[in-house]
């Protein structure tokens, strides 16, 4: 696999060709560490550093792939994993649903109608 692959290209790759390319960066990267007491130049550090990006960017597409088939796989169902679902901010997120509103209003409504009768002891002296 060349150095500096693109994401759109790795998108089209299978996840075993993924998982073999990840394992190839690995080995390369391993060698050139080993090798990198012998030879520490600035070209040499240089390639560590895109055959490192490489192996992020393989993850960052496996990654996308596995969302992307367990999006489809919960579409239309009750419940959804967390990390599938949008991630609105938290006050959107823990909004009560319109049927709790109506629900919650209802009962306020009620409770002002008919007001707690209040009970109050008076102390006698002794």
């Amino acid at each position: 696999m060349k150095p500096e692959s693109k994401a759109a290209a790795l998108r089209k790759l299978t996840k075993a060709d993924l998982e073999r390319s990840l394992e190839d960066l690995r080995q390369e990267l391993f060698s050139m560490r080993c090798s990198k007491n012998a030879q520490a130049n600035d070209e040499f550090k240089s390639q560590i550093q895109v055959i490192k990006k490489d192996i992020a960017r393989i993850h960052t597409v496996m990654n996308q792939m596995r969302l992307m088939h367990f999006k489809e796989l919960y579409e239309g169902k009750q419940y959804v994993p967390r990390d599938l679902r949008p991630k609105l901010t938290k006050a959107a997120r823990t909004r009560l649903s319109d049927e709790q509103l109506r629900y919650k209003a209802r009962k306020y409504f009620r409770g002002r109608r008919a007001p707690k009768l209040r009970l109050y002891a008076v102390k006698g002296r002794e």
